[in-house]
């Protein structure tokens, strides 16, 4: 397993092929200027901002399973502000909510159904 979200595990086996690609971590403090005359601001550290993770997935009807399942699933997690762990291997990053998701539909059969579709997730730590 590469890892997973929620419902979602990344993994690579005979039967399916489920990975993201430009995984990106952004990691913020939070300071305060003080303004000082005839000099520059002084700075105080007011702490960490929560982790933002970003990462983008391509869905593909038959390789990573069930498209129009997978979406589901992420836009429930979505619309339901359900908190989740994220793990990366074995490893907990933390838990998180889905922040955005950005679905490009690729391709789509003559029925309409969903054949592959790249999703762009943004995820925010949560801390509670």
């Amino acid at each position: 397993m590469l890892g997973s979200y929620g419902k979602i595990t990344f993994k690579v086996t005979e039967e399916e092929i489920k990975i993201f690609d430009n995984f990106n971590i952004t990691r913020k403090a939070r300071y305060v200027a003080h303004e000082r005359i005839n000099n520059k601001p002084l700075l105080q550290f007011m702490g960490l901002d929560a982790d933002s993770i970003s990462f983008n997935m391509q869905l593909v009807q038959g390789i990573t399973g069930n498209v129009s399942d997978d979406l589901k699933s992420l836009q429930d997690m979505f619309k339901k502000a359900e908190v989740h762990p994220l793990f990366l291997g074995q490893k907990k990053l933390g838990s998180f909510v889905i922040e955005s998701i950005n679905e490009a539909y690729k391709i789509v059969d003559n029925l309409g159904n969903l054949e592959v579709v790249n999703v762009s997730l943004s995820l925010k730590e949560y801390v509670g």
